[in-house]
């Protein structure tokens, strides 16, 4: 009786299994730009929703299908700020998805939160503003001078909206230890390459560019154009990587830029 009753209960749940398989196939089956119902998400348990997420978020996707999906998965919860962290995680490009307007209802406060929405994603100006500004909120013990270098790496692409002010402000040692991370960095505005550069020539970052190793060039990465052409030019030749003229291009055309060597506080 215990192995029929056992068989089953296993029979089911490979069925139930099976069939939660299928919705979320069907979904991903249909096109980039079909619809999901919230109904299709909502027969998912939670585990299979997280999963499937995964598999949905793991590609860009077009904004109108993104910000379906984000409905299907606000209408779960009934409220933006009722989403589970896991959710978040779990769909990926998806979150291009976020109209601007819903980041008032979602918390940011922690750096696993920050770090979700730190990675490049799509997101459009309006939306990336809207990131920033509900981190600044949820953040509010943090300034950029107490951004430490792990702040910074979980950051990521919302340092390239922020002030160039801002970004002047950080402890160019916390800046040294996050270059790699800030270095890879895309579509961040000019004046925050800038402000970037400011820091790398700061004596507790790198330092003067004539000083710089082939290793400090490759680890600064796009942050080489916000210096102005004499310093640019200054960095000795053998240890610039291969660049086209185009790439030796660089965003600040003002000549001058102070090579800091006082103690940062």
């Amino acid at each position: 009786m215990f192995w029929r009753w056992f068989t089953l209960v296993s029979v089911v749940s490979v069925v139930v299994v099976g069939c939660l398989g299928a919705n979320c196939g069907k979904l991903l089956n249909e096109g980039d730009s079909a619809p999901i119902a919230e109904w299709e998400l909502q027969n998912l348990g939670l585990v299979e929703l997280n999963e499937c997420l995964s598999l949905i978020g793991s590609k860009p996707l077009d904004q109108e299908r993104a910000q379906n999906i984000w409905n299907a998965v606000k209408s779960i919860y009934k409220v933006a700020n009722t989403v589970p962290r896991a959710s978040f995680k779990n769909m990926g490009y998806a979150l291009v998805g976020i109209p601007p307007e819903d980041f008032d209802n979602i918390t940011i406060g922690d750096i696993e939160m920050v770090e979700v929405f730190g990675q490049y994603r799509g997101f459009n100006p309006d939306q990336m503003f809207a990131i920033l500004s509900r981190v600044q909120i949820d953040w509010a013990e943090k300034i950029p001078e107490t951004y430490s270098q792990y702040d910074l790496e979980a950051l990521r692409q919302i340092l390239c909206v922020m002030n160039q002010s801002e970004i002047e402000r950080i402890h160019p040692d916390a800046y040294k230890g996050a270059a790699q991370v800030i270095g890879s960095l895309q579509d961040c505005t000019a004046e925050v390459i800038q402000g970037f550069a400011k820091l790398a020539v700061h004596t507790r970052a790198f330092g003067p560019p004539n000083t710089w190793s082939k290793l400090d060039v490759a680890t600064m990465g796009i942050i080489l154009s916000g210096l102005p052409p004499n310093l640019y030019k200054s960095i000795p030749s053998e240890n610039l990587l291969k660049k086209t003229d185009k790439d030796k291009e660089t965003l600040n055309q003002n000549d001058e830029m102070e090579i800091k060597t006082e103690t940062a506080t």
